[in-house]
């Protein structure tokens, strides 16, 4: 068989996995969106639970709309969630931005998380879950069911309530 006989073969199996691969994708992504929006409600509720009511704790969120290249939607909406304390003379500022990230297998999304202080860590359980929040944010991941993960030193774990308080803890409560 020549080169030529082999092209027409070649080109459908290629054609056939190109098209596989957008099902996929598109499959994909049809869960991806709804999952940006239910897994925001449920970090809010978290950080909610966490942080508790004080007048000198105020979050905010904020609607924004993120281009998107790669994907079969053209935008995403999510919700970047900001929280300042007044405690200290000098405040300080946390905000949870979320994105698209697929590092993970069946991630499709991570919160960063980033503060506008400096932190003198101390070997603690709360300062390394407040290190591991800055340096990895927090995941989302899922197939069928998106779940918000704490990347933790020996494997991701459900993120809790009592992730978020520590880690505030060790920001804010020293």
């Amino acid at each position: 068989m020549s080169l030529a006989d082999a092209i027409p073969d070649f080109v459908a199996r290629r054609a056939a996995r190109q098209a596989a691969r957008a099902a996929d994708r598109a499959a994909r992504d049809a869960f991806i969106v709804p999952q940006f929006a239910l897994l925001s409600a449920d970090f809010e509720a978290l950080l909610a639970a966490a942080l508790g009511l004080d007048g000198r704790v105020r979050t905010t969120v904020t609607t924004v709309v993120v281009p998107v290249q790669g994907r079969t939607f053209p935008a995403l909406s999510t919700r970047v969630v900001t929280v300042r304390s007044t405690i200290d003379p000098t405040p300080k500022t946390i905000s949870f931005t979320p994105g698209l990230d697929f590092r993970e297998p069946d991630q499709f999304g991570r919160y960063t998380c980033e503060i506008d202080f400096d932190v003198a860590p101390r070997p603690a359980r709360r300062d390394a879950v407040a290190r591991i929040l800055v340096e990895r944010g927090i995941l989302m991941s899922g197939r069928t069911v998106g779940t918000l993960l704490f990347p933790a030193d020996d494997g991701a774990t459900p993120l809790t309530a009592r992730h978020l308080e520590n880690a505030f803890t060790a920001w804010w409560l020293r």
